[in-house]
């Protein structure tokens, strides 16, 4: 069987260019080895700059990635869509963005859509884009189509108007039950399409280490992931005098880019209050990620030295920052699923998360880590405290958190599930 998967137009993904970074195109690559020993499997993304055709490379594992020219880098897109809006004086509505509109990024979905074509895949998995499955479909009509959400986009915005867009679309997969039940409660009419694929982590690449007591360079508190004001970073850092307090050796590590998403993303679209009050730490006249420079400014001079900015890494040495760390962090105050969750519990780290979105169907609470209030900074010391000062206890939740992650959540397990939502629609000889 030929399997499409189709990243969103800045997902840079081709082996000659580093690899794939972000995690939508993580996660292309992950099912990609997953399934192709039993299948044929292709990734789109975007092309390198200024390439003017395609580009395809091969990678070890068999996969073939299709660079395609015509994407235009996101944020360029929105802030022409914005000053086009402006000028015909019709501002972009919060419910129907410039990303939610069908000429968003049409160059590339069209190009894709042509390749695809070509090609004649059995199944095309599109990250997110939904305003490029009406082309896609256009083009590729015998294909089966199915429409992977990382984010609650579906449940959020105009809901008219996305059903122009997913009429077509077979599969509505979410990673989280979380964003599948948004889905299906939007569309109850299209619920049967409604699906969970959960993500997962490859327990060869992250493995438990054993990590002294009394470490000599203290306890190191992690985070990993971009660092953007839905995922509650701030918090963390406002949560991080009272730790100290209580457990003075402690240190904060935060590995991930500066990258605050677009503001209309997330914080424009939600009904949540706490989400919709981090537009503060966005500059609307300069449109400049000021995300950083807060971020700084929060970091006392008692703080200083014990708190860390890595930057971005590649994926290949997540694995190391988890090998030295004693509790993984998620604030976020939105969250779809949470990779790096899992990720951590697969090294044996019990995981202090906010009780939001997919993140409560990774974390057992009181068992593989602990749950806290989303937005609440005392809530969050007090649940690191709790395991900083009770190694007995923490000790027990990573082992526990490896076996979970482990026995539920991995790839293998991911591309089995991917592959079961298909099968009712699929030739019974590509089975």
């Amino acid at each position: 069987m030929r399997i499409a998967f189709v990243n969103q137009p800045w997902d840079y993904m081709l082996p000659s260019m580093g690899g794939s970074t972000s995690s939508v195109a993580i996660v292309s690559h992950e099912f990609g080895k997953a399934l192709s020993s039993r299948h044929e499997v292709i990734v789109y993304g975007p092309g390198p700059n200024r390439a003017l055709r395609n580009v395809v490379e091969t990678d070890r594992h068999g996969i073939a990635y299709r660079a395609i020219p015509g994407a235009w880098p996101y944020r360029a897109t929105l802030e022409l869509e914005r000053r086009f809006r402006r000028a015909i004086r019709r501002p972009t509505s919060a419910q129907h963005p410039a990303y939610a509109r069908r000429r968003y990024q049409y160059p590339f979905a069209w190009q894709v859509a042509r390749d695809l074509a070509a090609l004649k895949p059995d199944l095309i998995v599109l990250h997110n884009m939904f305003v490029f499955a009406p082309v896609v479909r256009a083009l590729n009509p015998a294909a089966s189509l199915a429409l992977m959400m990382h984010c609650d986009w579906l449940a959020q915005l105009d809901g008219e108007r996305i059903r122009q867009s997913i009429g077509g679309v077979d599969l509505l997969i979410g990673i989280s039950d979380h964003v599948t039940q948004g889905i299906a409660k939007r569309f109850p009419d299209l619920a049967e399409r409604c699906h969970t694929v959960h993500m997962g982590i490859d327990p060869d690449q992250f493995k438990v280490n054993e990590r002294p007591v009394a470490p000599s360079d203290g306890h190191s508190l992690l985070y990993i992931g971009r660092l953007s004001p839905e995922k509650g970073v701030h918090l963390m850092l406002d949560a991080f005098p009272a730790i100290q307090r209580g457990a003075p050796d402690v240190r904060l590590d935060l590995v991930g880019p500066v990258k605050s998403a677009p503001i209309d993303y997330m914080v424009l679209v939600s009904d949540d209050p706490r989400v919709q009050a981090l537009k503060a730490f966005y500059d609307a006249q300069s449109g400049r990620d000021i995300y950083g420079d807060v971020l700084r400014e929060r970091i006392t001079p008692e703080m200083a030295g014990r708190v860390h900015f890595h930057g971005g890494v590649p994926h290949a040495k997540v694995a190391e920052h988890l090998q030295t760390a004693y509790l993984l962090i998620n604030a976020s105050l939105t969250e779809a699923y949470g990779l790096p969750v899992m990720e951590a519990m697969a090294s044996g780290l019990p995981v202090i998360g906010a009780r939001v979105g997919g993140v409560p169907e990774l974390i057992v609470d009181g068992e593989t880590g602990l749950l806290f209030e989303a937005g609440d900074a005392h809530g969050l010391a007090e649940a690191v405290l709790t395991l900083l000062h009770d190694p007995a206890r923490r000790d027990a939740m990573g082992q526990a958190a490896r076996r979970r992650a482990v026995e539920r959540f991995t790839w293998a397990r991911s591309a089995d599930s991917l592959l079961a939502v298909y099968a009712p629609r699929a030739p019974q000889k590509v089975m």
